[in-house]
């Protein structure tokens, strides 16, 4: 659909232009109109997406980028001397810029929000875990290119298979939580891309999704997606993080059977105790749905 209508843009402003009698006008006008909505475009409609997602925003945008490629076209076109060095320069531009937005997608979708306030709220995780008690009374998984430290109540289960170790938290001889330990390597989506199919997802499951986005430190980033049903109860906390050096990213799903407090606190430890490493951004890694 974005093909045709950047085609029939194209040409319509091909016969707008006419009168200029460029031999190069139609190679122009689309190298113009092709950097505009197949690289420009799609940024702006995720940048809007994530922010403030609105029709009205989406209609401005457009109008104001198709105003703008006419304008730009028109004055290339004008151009008298160097026809086809313009026309040369035109095509070179289109397709680098082209390469370059399919090729860095994710990376620049990242900046974006990392650039425009996405993070900008309050770091909703209060309780670290106490690093004296934890000889004794805690113990470190690593898991790929990260380590989390857990308190003795949780227990590894590897009933799911070797990929899929989880662990489950008893207290007082109850099951009260499951925790799976995920991770995602570089070519995964943004993280707000990410972020807004789960929300979709929680909806589609008739809850409500508390999702709080925010900066860990210079590098880090990170989300909290709580879903909760309708009597008010977290049902579900997931922590996503992205690693901005090494491009990888943490994910720790806690699926949680009752509210006690013992239990919110010791999530939050957990989140707390997360130590990235440096390891190899092409590791096996679960995708995000393998759990769902």
């Amino acid at each position: 659909m974005q093909a045709i209508t950047l085609l029939t843009l194209v040409i319509l402003a091909g016969f707008l232009f006419k009168k200029e009698k460029s031999p190069y006008a139609r190679l122009i006008i689309g190298s113009v109109f092709g950097i505009a909505f197949f690289s420009v475009w799609p940024f702006v409609v995720y940048y809007i997406d994530i922010n403030n997602p609105s029709e009205t925003a989406l209609s401005v945008s457009y109008a104001f980028i198709l105003v703008l490629s006419l304008l730009l076209s028109f004055l290339l076109v004008k151009i008298r001397t160097y026809k086809l060095t313009v026309a040369i320069i035109s095509l070179s531009c289109f397709l680098i810029i082209i390469i370059a937005s399919q090729s860095y997608e994710n990376t620049i979708k990242n900046k974006i929000a990392i650039h425009t306030g996405y993070y900008s709220k309050t770091n909703p995780i209060k309780h670290n875990f106490n690093h004296s008690e934890s000889k004794n009374k805690r113990f470190q998984y690593i898991y790929k290119d990260y380590s989390i430290s857990l308190d003795n109540n949780w227990s590894k289960q590897t009933d799911k298979g070797p990929m899929f170790d989880y662990f489950q938290f008893k207290a007082n001889g109850e099951y009260a939580a499951e925790l799976r330990p995920k991770c995602t390597n570089k070519n995964r989506p943004a993280l707000p891309v990410i972020i807004k199919s789960i929300n979709n997802y929680i909806q589609i499951k008739n809850m409500k999704a508390d999702t709080v986005c925010y900066q860990k430190d210079e590098t880090v980033y990170a989300c909290v997606i709580k879903s909760i049903d309708s009597d008010n109860q977290i049902k579900r906390i997931r922590w996503i993080n992205l690693d901005t050096l090494s491009n990888t990213g943490t994910e720790l799903d806690f699926i949680l059977n009752n509210n006690q407090v013992y239990l919110l606190t010791e999530i939050e430890r957990v989140i707390n105790s997360v130590t990235i490493k440096a390891g190899n951004q092409d590791m096996n890694c679960l995708a995000l749905t393998e759990w769902l």
